[in-house]
């Protein structure tokens, strides 16, 4: 790569990262306005379905993510909080991958924009690593999935957690274990991505 094109790369990348500094910081002020309209009890303004109020976190109350210990994926959401929730209707669920694999156990709700910002919103690694370092999977985003997920299946679901650096997570992030094992999974649409 030459130097100019170099420079058009981290112009691109700065420009990404504003992008998603802008969007933690209105999700912040959203969290704030809630907080701010809820009465003296606390109680007004947060429901089980508030995207402020998780059903679980590493704390108080780990859940059944939890019960892993380190290879726990609640360690996945920030501050290990999120919610359960059964599914009452089929749902389309989205995800970033390479063209080899249509199904992970990470979703979202909302369509993958493009690789490098699924990076930075979802935290994906560019290099998986075990414990000893040795490097096991590549985080090649190079494919957009709509999955269908069947009624039944239990899902979970809160913020990303960062991985540090332009990982900084925060999205939205779905949890479905073990996907490819559930009858009625069905890849509607692949398509690449920027």
């Amino acid at each position: 790569m030459s130097e100019g094109e170099g420079q058009l790369v981290d112009k691109a990348a700065e420009g990404v990262i504003a992008k998603a500094v802008k969007s933690m910081v209105r999700d912040a002020e959203d969290v704030a306005a809630k907080d701010a309209a809820t009465d003296a009890t606390g109680a007004a303004g947060r429901t089980a379905g508030d995207a402020t109020h998780y059903e679980f976190n590493m704390v108080d109350n780990p859940g059944p993510l939890g019960e892993d210990g380190f290879d726990s994926h609640a360690l996945n959401f920030a501050g290990g909080r999120y919610n359960a929730e059964t599914l009452t209707e089929d749902t389309v669920f989205y995800r970033a991958g390479n063209a080899d694999r249509a199904l992970g156990q990470y979703f979202t709700r909302t369509p993958p924009e493009g690789e490098l910002q699924s990076h930075i919103d979802n935290a994906v690694e560019w290099a998986w690593k075990d414990r000893d370092g040795n490097i096991t999977d590549y985080g090649d985003l190079t494919h957009g999935y709509a999955v269908k997920i069947p009624k039944g299946t239990t899902v979970y679901s809160g913020p990303t957690a960062s991985r540090g650096g332009v990982l900084v997570g925060g999205k939205e992030q779905v949890f479905i274990r073990q996907p490819w094992k559930l009858d009625g999974v069905e890849v509607l649409q692949r398509w690449p991505l920027p």
